[in-house]
């Protein structure tokens, strides 16, 4: 029946898409979003009965289901009781789906949270593992000075193979002056040493 309404009230339910209806709907939306636990659960039967409750609920605070008519501003058509179920179930569908969507939201929020966690514990174990960046030029310090000392003793084995073709003289002389200088520096001794040799045999044959 159509029904002049002067006034709305907060608990008045408008049907339909537009005509105010996201602003004047605001309680009729908490009281479904109240069973909407209930209805996921329930069988199709027991859904239906679920929407009579919470239509008895809106009524038993005074509001009204109703439908706005084009002819003008003020008047309205009330709603029988097969609308308003087909009205109240899918509402409550429409805020289980809500429900669901915040609900893999969340879900998706938290995996990505722990991910996040996870590669900085990662991150944070491979610089402990690495040390500090000075502990880390520290080692590449010592890998270089390894090197460098690898190299330092090649070039002397290689000289000391050479300094046995010397007569045993030169060559005892010699061999006791590289054993006392194996450390940092030895490539000069080593240079000026065998400049000295070769001083000492070109004095010689003159």
């Amino acid at each position: 029946p159509r029904i002049h309404v002067l006034e709305l009230t907060r608990f008045d339910v408008i049907a339909g898409r537009g005509n105010g209806t996201n602003t004047q709907n605001i309680e009729y939306r908490y009281v479904v979003a109240g069973y909407v636990t209930r209805y996921e659960k329930a069988t199709k039967l027991e859904r239906k009965a679920i929407a009579l409750e919470a239509i008895r609920e809106i009524e038993d605070r005074g509001g009204r289901f109703l439908c706005k008519l084009k002819s003008d501003h003020v008047s309205y058509e009330a709603l029988d009781i097969e609308y308003k179920i087909t009205k109240v179930m899918q509402s409550l569908r429409d805020e289980a789906k809500k429900k669901k969507l915040a609900l893999r939201k969340d879900q998706e929020e938290q995996r990505q949270k722990k991910t996040q966690q996870i590669v900085s514990m990662e991150q944070h174990q491979s610089n402990a593992n690495m040390g500090s960046p000075d502990q880390i030029d520290q080692m590449m310090n010592c890998d270089s000075d390894l090197t460098t000392e690898k190299k330092e003793e090649d070039m002397i084995t290689s000289e000391s193979e050479k300094i046995k073709s010397r007569p045993p003289e030169e060559r005892e002389a010699i061999m006791v002056l590289l054993h006392g200088l194996r450390n940092r520096g030895i490539m000069v001794l080593m240079y000026g040493l065998r400049n000295r040799v070769r001083l000492n045999q070109m004095t010689t044959s003159s």
